[in-house]
């Protein structure tokens, strides 16, 4: 049985062998990715200060003391411009040997409870478009597109 909860520190190799294999899936939407960028010690510490952040969720989903999935994000940073709160998920990512069994959206479920509980009313996030089976995941979940980023090389 799949278990949802809080990260603990002793389990940073497993989430930081998921973050990577997040970085690496994304690397193909966007050419201004630094391609090893997950191999720095500055990378692991941006994922240790994640992860010990009070301000920030940061959930597993574990299953037989094995780490298939993360989710991390925290409260936008920008909400004294909306009217209602908004959560912003930052990553999702489930081992792509178990994908397409339910995971993703119980961490999701799990993110948004969390979210509820600190007052948020909305959740957001960014998705590649090329990434179709996290966009098909997003939107089965009731995501919505609301808004598009450009980018141009000068």
């Amino acid at each position: 049985m799949v278990v949802i909860r809080k990260a603990k520190l002793n389990e940073f190799d497993a989430i930081f062998d998921l973050r990577k294999q997040l970085w690496k899936e994304e690397l193909p939407f966007d050419s201004n990715i630094k391609k090893d960028y997950y191999e720095t010690e500055e990378a692991k510490n941006e994922l240790l200060k994640a992860i010990k952040a009070r301000k920030n969720i940061f959930l597993v989903a574990e299953e037989n003391q094995k780490i298939l999935g993360i989710v991390d994000g925290c409260m936008d940073s920008n909400c004294k411009y909306y009217n209602e709160k908004v959560g912003y998920l930052a990553h999702l990512c489930v081992d792509k040997n178990h994908r397409k069994q339910g995971i993703g959206k119980l961490l999701m479920d799990a993110f948004s409870e969390k979210m509820k509980e600190k007052g948020a009313k909305f959740i957001k996030l960014n998705a590649f478009r090329e990434n179709e089976p996290a966009v098909s995941l997003y939107e089965k979940d009731g995501f919505q597109e609301y808004s598009v980023y450009y980018t141009k090389k000068i």
